[in-house]
């Protein structure tokens, strides 16, 4: 029974990773998408800096306060990286 229920768990665990994973790869389509139309470029760049600054600010103030390092923290920090390396090379700073 006990096998039977690590099981169950262990399928759960794999489909909700699977959305996961799904959801972030069709968020970052989005994102492309956005990103290579998008009408006013220097718009979006100020919002996205604004954005970024703050929640950069928040996750690593988190991290550096914590005694536990959160491999989410590590890695909100990396994919805010990407999207503003991806966004300096469409739209550079004014």
């Amino acid at each position: 029974m006990t096998e039977q229920l690590t099981e169950q768990w262990m399928t759960a665990v794999t489909d909700a990773l699977s959305e996961l994973q799904a959801s972030r790869v069709a968020q970052g389509a989005m994102l492309e998408a956005m990103l290579a139309s998008h009408p006013e470029p220097a718009l979006l760049r100020l919002c996205w800096d604004r954005l970024a600054a703050s929640l950069i600010a928040t996750v690593a103030q988190r991290k550096a306060s914590s005694t536990v390092e959160k491999p989410i923290e590590s890695h909100t920090l990396e994919q805010l990286a990407f999207w503003n390396e991806r966004l300096t090379r469409c739209f550079p700073p004014a």
